[in-house]
């Protein structure tokens, strides 16, 4: 009977009876090699064990050193991104050492499922199998760990050996301390704190360069001012009805007859556009600003503002120095002068550069700007000496004349009533401005031009001509036609000329022509060979007269 293997380890298990006289080699292998191995052994996953940065590693019935069977794996691949091991889904511990190179971590699992431990480039990790599912930490609860040092806050530790105190560790993000609240430290920075009470808190004085006055005290109407140091300075309150003002150091107290007081450039109490006056001695008010187009007027006891219609100007009858048709103007502040008389019909008014005289209406040479048009519109003429605009509309549109007195328009060019002359082909065109002939065939007639052929019939095709326009006519087999014609086309596949008395044959890819006879010669099969003239033997000529007897 043949062994078996185990489940988990492939030790091998002799059948009773088995193996005489070597049952002792089996075992030897099973205990020094396969045990062993799976006890205290080391199997090293290399590169050449990778692909795609995965390695898989399953066990076979023998009890011969294999990878997934050793105790420890060592990892020592060049990975180029996050490994995966697999291994097989038997009831096994591992201690993975990930020694890869490239930085990269590795994941341990059961073949064919997800999840499994990753660990990191440098680590080592005890993991086991359950030979269901999935690979487990092997180690996720210890009733009690001494360590020889203290365990690093990367670690998940503090990083001390002693404590002080009772109670809860509170993590670095929102800590709740309860008894105490808050302790008093000696010495320290105290940030993101809330709730200090600064009654009872705090000690000592808090200066100008943290936020402070650097004033312990006070006294009733004391003003602070900064002067020199790390704290504030007091300027106590002033006798009664002095004003605040500047010694050019310092602030001071005044007494108001003392205090010269410039040009005011605003007056309390006013809005825009108000204009204050004197309601008494020492009193002024303001006169709110009043309603577009009216006029400031005097009241009966203050200023106001009115209408124009209802106010009464008296009527002025002469201006002193003027005469009749003169125009008044003024050539400066409170100065006066006159524009002469016109003395020709039709002159305008105009500025010479010194004075303002009558002059003929000027010629207009250019305009920076015409009143009613639009970006893009075209001015024209809509009558004598009346001006109009032609809206701007759409790309691809072109101005078209309307006519002797009618006003242009956009729109499309026609080209049956807007074009004249023959487009050139250098632009598109044809260069031919007569109708082509119908059925005809267009060609260039020239290096400027094209024209166009008489038509073909049913029966005629295209000739070219290198000095002249191409032709329909006949097939000329004896000038339009080259090569010879193939028998799978109707020809010979042949070029030889027969001669009087010849008979055509086949040579199985043409057609040839045997020698002519004689008088009274035959012409006699060879086979497969060609066909020769010759005199039939007597055997062959009865033959050949009992079949045309008989018909056989």
């Amino acid at each position: 009977m043949p062994s078996t293997y185990s489940t988990n380890l492939k030790i091998e298990l002799i059948p009773t009876g088995a193996q005489s006289g070597v049952w002792g080699v089996t075992t030897n292998t099973n205990l020094g090699t396969a045990m062993e191995q799976a006890i205290v052994g080391t199997a090293t996953c290399i590169t050449a064990d990778f692909t795609s940065n995965v390695a898989t590693y399953t066990l076979t019935d023998t009890n011969a050193s294999q990878t997934a069977r050793a105790f420890c794996l060592n990892v020592t691949a060049t990975l180029t991104a996050a490994g995966t091991v697999n291994v097989p889904q038997i009831q096994k511990p591992y201690l993975v050492f990930n020694n890869s190179v490239g930085g990269f971590a590795v994941t341990i699992r059961v073949t064919g499922l997800g999840g499994g431990i990753s660990i990191p480039n440098g680590k080592k990790v005890w993991v086991y199998t359950d030979g269901a599912n999935n690979v487990l930490s092997a180690l996720d609860y210890l009733p009690t760990l001494s360590l020889g040092a203290a365990l690093p806050v990367l670690s998940g530790g503090t990083g001390v050996t002693t404590s002080t105190g009772t109670g809860s560790v509170v993590l670095s993000t929102s800590p709740t301390l309860v008894t105490p609240i808050l302790g008093t430290p000696t010495s320290g920075t105290l940030t993101n704190a809330t709730g200090l009470p600064l009654t009872t808190g705090v000690t000592g004085t808090l200066p100008t360069g943290n936020g402070g006055t650097g004033l312990a005290s006070y006294t009733a109407g004391d003003i602070t001012y900064y002067a020199s140091g790390t704290a504030l300075t007091k300027l106590p309150i002033g006798t009664s009805t002095y004003v605040l003002t500047s010694s050019g150091t310092a602030p001071q107290w005044s007494v108001p007859s003392s205090v010269t007081i410039g040009t005011a450039t605003n007056l309390a109490g006013g809005t825009a556009g108000a204009t204050p006056y004197q309601t008494g001695a020492g009193a002024t008010t303001f006169l709110s600003l009043g309603t577009t187009n009216y006029v400031l007027t005097a009241g009966a006891s203050a200023p106001q503002y009115v209408a124009q219609s209802t106010l009464s100007v008296g009527t002025a009858t002469n201006l002193a120095g003027g005469a009749a048709n003169r125009i008044a103007y003024q050539t400066g502040a409170g100065a006066t002068s006159f524009a002469p008389a016109p003395t020709t019909s039709n002159y305008v008014l105009t500025w010479n550069g010194t004075t303002i005289d009558w002059a003929s209406v000027p010629t207009v040479t250019s305009a920076g700007n015409l009143v009613g048009g639009a970006a893009g519109d075209i001015v024209y003429q809509s009558a004598t000496n009346v001006s109009a605009f032609l809206s701007d509309i759409a790309v691809g549109n072109a101005l078209i004349s309307g006519g002797v007195g009618v006003a242009p328009s956009y729109g499309k060019i026609g080209l049956t009533t807007h074009v004249s002359g023959t487009l050139p082909n250098t632009n598109g065109g044809t260069g031919q401005s007569g109708a082509f002939t119908q059925y005809g065939i267009t060609y260039a007639s020239s290096t400027t031009a094209l024209a166009t052929s008489s038509a073909g019939t049913s029966t005629t095709v295209l000739h070219g001509n290198a000095s002249g326009a191409p032709t329909f006519g006949a097939v000329s087999l004896t000038a339009d036609v080259s090569g010879t014609l193939p028998i799978a086309n109707g020809g010979t596949n042949s070029t030889a000329t027969p001669t009087a008395g010849t008979v055509p044959y086949g040579t199985g890819t043409a057609l040839a022509y045997t020698a002519a006879g004689t008088s009274g010669q035959a012409l006699l099969s060879n086979g497969a060979s060609p066909p020769t003239w010759g005199t039939a033997g007597i055997t062959t000529g009865k033959s050949i007269a009992m079949a045309m007897i008989f018909g056989f």
